[in-house]
Formats: structure tokens, C-alpha cells, sequence
């Protein structure tokens, strides 16, 4: 695992456990809500390894500002677009998600993690972000390619020309 890996490291998790309930709420005995709920305990049970729950934006950001890697292991788009991913870019992380859906045309920065490897892919995936962390010119290149490419103009403009063909 990580923490077994790298002994200074600690793993905060951040969940949107709001629209988790919601869809439990709609949709009782999803097999989803008992491997949420497993996981949840396992991570109350791991030293070093901290569950946030939903937190501000703000916050969000700060914990990115001084974080080293950003792993998500997620559905393909997650926000609706991959937000926190592309915020996790700007602050220069590196992230780890499914090479899948449209990520890979928003992320193209982002380390590759397929899907198949299950949690010891992307265990390994975070370990090696860990151990090889980015330049700091690197960080810094992928933070403004996010911000020139994702920036609210960049997206609006795009998305006015995809409206005005659909129309």
C-alpha cells in the first residue's frame, strides 16, 4: 500500500458524500452504498489516512496548494467535467485518473491509471508520484497549460461555438 511504501505520507480523502446519500435516498440497496460504507470504515480504521467528507472550494484548494499528488479513481466525468481534476493541474499535482470518457482529452497532462489494474494499480501509480515528484518547472508549465486551456474564456468561448453549431 502507500502508507506501507512511504512512511512520512499521509492520504486525505475529500467525498462528496451528499450526493452519495441523495442516490441511496432514490435508489435504496444499491450495492454501491455498501462498498461506500465498507470503505469509509476502512478508513477510519487506517493510521495516517483521513476522511474529510465535502469541504469548501477554498479549502479544497488549500489542501491541493500543499499536497503532491491527486488521485482519482472515480467515474470518467466526474463535477460534470472534471473540475477538481483540472484545479488539482493548476495547483501542479500530479494526477492520477482513469484513462477513460473524455479525461483524456481535458487531462492530457495527467499520469495514465487504467481502470483494470483495480486499487493496486493506482496504489502503485500514487507511489511512484511520490517517489518521482514533478520539477518545479514541470509544476509549473502543467499549472498554466491548466489555467490557458480550462480558464472560464477558454470554456465559455468553446462552449458558445458547440451551441451555435447544435443550433
Amino acid at each position: 500500500s502507500v502508507l506501507q511504501r512511504h512512511p512520512a505520507a499521509s492520504l486525505h480523502l475529500y467525498t462528496s458524500w451528499v450526493v452519495t446519500l441523495a442516490l441511496a435516498q432514490s435508489t435504496p440497496g444499491i450495492p454501491m452504498m455498501a462498498e461506500m460504507h465498507k470503505l469509509q470504515e476502512l478508513i477510519e480504521r487506517t493510521p495516517r489516512c483521513t476522511h474529510h467528507g465535502w469541504v469548501p472550494h477554498s479549502v479544497l484548494i488549500h489542501e491541493m496548494s500543499i499536497s503532491g499528488i491527486y488521485a482519482y479513481p472515480g467515474g470518467s466525468m466526474p463535477e460534470g467535467f472534471g473540475v477538481s481534476l483540472v484545479q488539482a493541474a493548476a495547483c501542479g499535482l500530479n494526477v492520477i485518473a482513469p484513462d477513460e470518457g473524455a479525461l483524456s482529452e481535458v487531462l492530457s497532462w495527467r499520469s495514465n491509471w487504467d481502470r483494470q489494474s483495480g486499487a493496486s494499480g493506482l496504489a502503485s501509480m500514487m507511489v511512484l508520484g511520490m517517489t518521482f515528484p514533478m520539477m518545479e518547472s514541470l509544476r509549473r508549465t502543467q499549472a498554466i497549460k491548466a489555467f490557458k486551456d480550462h480558464s472560464w474564456s477558454a470554456v465559455a468561448d468553446r462552449f458558445e461555438a458547440v451551441m451555435k453549431e447544435a443550433l
